[in-house]
């Protein structure tokens, strides 16, 4: 009887071991998981960050050609509103005299 007693919990305590070690497993399983899955999010993240970025920075480089072309219009606007003003002077000149 107690051989059978000894051998009962030693078959427990090696169940209790191979439990164990199944549940080490795959707690260790889970969380090798988790850690892939959050760096997968942050990877993504990242990549969506990155192309929001791109995006950015290609309106600012239209934004800043559209201001580019909009200051030289102005100053060919400006230099023919010039011009056309020292021609009515030339005129108002001449019809004066």
């Amino acid at each position: 009887m107690l051989y059978l007693h000894y051998l009962y919990g030693h078959l427990l305590g090696e169940n209790y071991y191979v439990l164990k070690s199944k549940f080490q497993y795959h707690v260790s399983l889970s969380l090798t998981r988790l850690e892939y899955e959050k760096k997968r999010d942050m990877d993504l993240r990242i990549k969506e960050l990155e192309s929001s970025l791109n995006s950015l920075e290609n309106n600012l480089k239209n934004v800043q050609k559209k201001e580019s072309e909009a200051k030289v219009a102005a100053e060919k606007t400006t230099s023919e509103i010039n011009r056309l003003k020292e021609e009515v002077q030339g005129m108002a000149l001449f019809l004066t005299i």
